[in-house]
């Protein structure tokens, strides 16, 4: 009994690092220096902390609240 909770445990461990794996891999896009919505220029420091970031942080919270609003809204 003890084996097949060894090897359920090794299979969910395994899945688990695969999903970070994938996250952290489809992240590393490559930066924009300008944002896409309004073209003003993205700092430095967000691109490095935010790889493959297109939008400056005023943008991306704005669009973050809409659409945060629009999926209430939908329910």
């Amino acid at each position: 009994m003890s084996d097949t909770i060894d090897k359920a445990n090794d299979f969910a461990q395994q899945q688990l690092i695969y999903q970070i794996k994938q996250v952290t891999e489809r992240n590393r896009g490559i930066a924009r220096f300008h944002c896409e919505d309004c073209e003003k220029a993205i700092p430095e420091a967000r691109r490095i902390a935010f790889p493959g970031c297109n939008r400056c942080v005023d943008c991306q919270s704005l669009g973050e609240s809409t659409q945060k609003h629009f999926k209430k809204s939908r329910k």
